[in-house]
């Protein structure tokens, strides 16, 4: 037995067919065989085969029971009888089923007959070691196939294959090899040894007490390219060489060949080059074991995911089984709506079940125009060998989604944009473009969340104020949606300030965008621009005869639509306040990592903030200052007096103040920070806003590999999604739920210093983490 786990020499085809109640199928489609079963058996050998070769099929029962000689049968593949199919029926009591294939000697098949008796449990233990290792060899070609037809000069193409093949097949490639070179990627993923590409789950069943005869060098061997810890794959090859070892004798050698079967043809490869001089070389090929089959269980990982029936690529990736996409053994699945039959292929290359081009689909279709009943059920039905299996329900969209929405608004030039979309059925839902004010068009990326909705990753760029379209396409409909919204300059509108002349006849208003006012009025009655309006300045006449009063509410009116109700202050320039600088003061407790903010005007909850104001009147000692977010749901007052001052008068119009937020306003406080002045006679003057106040996550560590991130700390559902990319690619969304201590993702990048977040109260602001130690 050669010491070496990797099949890679050619062996002999077999050809092989099972018959079961009239039904037959070839090798490739049959999981398990059952007694009187009729096989048809041939070898297929070159015409130019020059060493004559026996092949015996034989049938096994328990390791303590030799099996009786008539459970062994003599094919003679030089002779013109044993190049036709033998018919082999599988005995009753039989539970493994093996072909040996043999140079003819004289007494071969006595020999080989008396070894397989004298040794059941041996072969017993083979065959089924054996057909396990080949189902795990066939997942790995599915594999190194779906590789070497992939696109080599795009890395992301390349990994986006190696995701949806791996996930298919549940395997793990080399993670090292997206680091090369994009020309080097594919190489490495197909060359690379593989043992390494098996995932180390269920079926790992490793021999532990395999020290020492023919297989040492090579244990020794994998123990130190593995790091000591076997894969299934190993294990399983182990195993072989630990029994078939044990049967080497002067006149016979036993080398194990794995299966690659497709349709009737068992192909083979072997880890050694038979030898066809004494010790004589006996291929052994394991048959699929004789036992009722096991139906696989298939699911969805979301379960509520729903498909669009419109869609001709529809891809359903179902997971639930290791062999399911390597093997044949699946065939005639189908989607069984009732009034029709859709019938559907398993496909690795696209990561589930797809529509089969070779089979028509017959019945009433189900797809309809009806917006009412926009979805339907389908069960999955198919055949697993011999036997039919139901496999889930499944939900698909049949008809176009229509009351498409926008959820969030209004929105803000360069701060806030459009991240949410639903509708009565989104699963159709074809590309997203973004049309621009100039007329230029940009596609946008979005995923589908587990209700349904839309979320969009709009591209990073820096937006102006205007009008936007968003507009969507979907599967099997001729018209697109337009969905229209604006960008505002400011939120809401753009009045900072609106204050009532002495005479309550004039109002004066400051702040931006004021130059967009179309019309502005109050209880009813409409006032007149009293002269020129710039952005930053406006002055309104009341009617003749009207007077206002303090308190009263304007009605402003913008050209866009927008619209801004603002309290009438009095006029008093001392009530009037204009942000000059404000600076947060962080300070992590010791053993927290910084969570830096990277957006401007963002200011931590977890922060001392420091910030100079102004008034155009004089300030007194006796005057407050108010701080609130803008829901009102957090307020703090700010005074000269003791105990604990917290404004300084830097001159009579200047004051220099600083809060503690989180002790003043609360650990839930966040928004939008305004700030405004209290008279010492109560008069209030208007809100002024100065920037957004954020609560971040408090971690104690953040560590990284190639297989990922795992964090640390408390409240990280503070964050909404967390990237290892500064643009968020291939960012990773963090449930509301994240209340545990530490959370794990996926890196798209390896070899991580920085990661990056959105938080989720405001998920325009983003923050970066710096990793203090990587695991690498």
């Amino acid at each position: 037995m050669a010491d070496d786990q990797r099949f890679d020499i050619q062996g002999p085809t077999i050809f092989v067919s099972v018959t079961r109640n009239g039904v037959t199928l070839p090798i490739a489609e049959v999981p398990d065989l059952l007694p009187n079963d009729h096989l048809k058996v041939r070898a297929d050998l070159p015409s130019t085969q020059s060493n004559r070769l026996l092949l015996v099929v034989a049938f096994l029962r328990s390791a303590t029971n030799e099996p009786p000689d008539d459970w062994f049968t003599r094919i003679e593949t030089w002779r013109p009888e044993g190049q036709r199919p033998t018919d082999i029926s599988v005995p009753a009591g039989a539970q493994r089923a093996v072909m040996f294939l043999a140079p003819a000697r004289e007494g071969d098949f006595d020999t080989l007959r008396s070894v397989v008796q004298k040794n059941p449990g041996v072969f017993s233990h083979a065959a089924d070691t054996l057909f396990k290792a080949s189902l795990q060899q066939q997942r790995i070609e599915s594999y190194l196939a779906g590789m070497r037809t992939v696109a080599q000069e795009d890395d992301k193409v390349i990994a986006a294959r190696s995701a949806k093949l791996a996930s298919a097949l549940v395997l793990k490639p080399n993670a090292d090899c997206f680091k090369q070179p994009v020309d080097d990627q594919v190489d490495c993923l197909t060359q690379t040894s593989a043992p390494m590409l098996l995932d180390s789950g269920s079926e790992q069943t490793i021999s532990a007490a395999i020290s020492t005869g023919a297989s040492s060098d090579f244990i020794n061997e994998a123990s130190q390219n593995d790091g000591g810890a076997y894969s299934a794959y190993v294990g399983t090859i182990i195993d072989l060489v630990h029994l078939l070892g044990q049967l080497h004798t002067a006149q016979y050698r036993y080398i194990p060949a794995i299966t690659l079967p497709q349709g009737a043809s068992l192909h083979t490869r072997l880890n050694t080059a038979p030898s066809f001089s004494n010790p004589l070389s006996v291929i052994g090929i394991a048959l699929p074991p004789i036992q009722p089959s096991r139906l696989p269980d298939l699911h969805l990982s979301t379960p509520r995911q729903a498909f669009c029936l419109r869609n001709p690529e529809m891809v359903l990736p179902l997971r639930g089984s290791t062999i399911f996409y390597s093997t044949e053994f699946a065939h005639d699945l189908l989607l069984d709506f009732g009034s029709k039959v859709l019938p559907i292929t398993a496909d690795v290359l696209s990561g589930g079940l797809i529509r089969d081009p070779a089979r028509p689909a017959t019945g009433v279709s189900p797809l309809t125009a009806s917006a009412d009943a926009p979805f339907i059920r389908a069960r999955l039905r198919g055949r697993w060998g011999f036997d039919e299996f139901d496999g889930p329900e499944l939900l698909f969209q049949r008809s176009e989604g229509v009351g498409w929405k926008i959820m969030n608004g209004p929105f803000v030039a360069g701060q806030t944009f459009p991240q949410q979309l639903t509708a009565n059925a989104t699963a159709c839902l074809h590309n997203v473009f973004l049309r621009q004010p100039d007329g230029t068009t940009d596609e946008v990326p979005f995923t589908i969340s587990d209700d349904g909705s839309i979320n969009l990753s709009v591209p990073v760029r820096d937006r102006t104020a205007g009008k936007y379209l968003l507009q969507l396409s979907q599967y099997g409909s001729v018209a697109p949606v337009a969905l229209p919204f604006a960008e505002h300059a400011t939120e809401g509108g753009g009045v900072k300030l609106a204050s009532l002349s002495k005479d309550g006849r004039s109002v004066f208003m400051t702040g931006k965008e004021l130059d967009q006012i179309a019309a502005v009025s109050a209880a009813g009655q409409s006032l007149t621009a009293a002269s020129t309006i710039t952005q930053n300045d406006a002055a309104f006449s009341l009617p003749p005869q009207r007077k206002a009063s303090v308190g009263d509410v304007l009605l402003v009116t913008y050209r866009d639509g927008r619209s801004q109700k603002i309290s009438l202050s009095a006029e008093d320039a001392a009530a009037v306040l204009h942000v000059l600088s404000f600076q947060p003061s962080v300070e992590n407790p010791p053993g927290e990592l910084a969570v830096e903010l990277l957006t401007a005007g963002a200011i931590p909850l977890h922060s001392t903030l420091h910030f100079v104001v102004s008034s155009d009147g004089v300030v007194a000692p006796t005057d407050r200052i108010e701080i609130a977010t803008v829901n009102g749901e957090a307020d703090a007052v700010l005074s000269f007096q003791q105990p604990e001052p917290a404004l300084v008068l830097e001159d009579a119009h200047t004051i220099v103040g600083g809060i503690d937020l989180d002790r003043k306003l609360g650990e839930s406080a966040f928004g939008t920070l305004q700030i405004r002045m209290v008279r010492a006679s109560g008069e209030k003057g208007a809100w002024v806003e100065f920037g957004t106040l954020v609560r971040r996550p408090h971690l104690s560590s953040v560590h990284c590999d190639v297989k990922g991130c795992v964090l640390h700390g408390s409240e990280i559902f503070l964050m909404q999604e967390i990237s290892a990319t500064e643009s968020f690619q291939g960012a990773v969304q963090v449930p509301r739920t994240a209340v545990e201590d530490n959370f794990s993702f996926t890196a798209e990048k390896t070899h991580v210093k920085t990661l990056y977040c959105r938080l989720r109260d405001n998920p325009t602001i983003t923050a970066a983490i710096p990793i203090i130690a990587n695991s690498n």
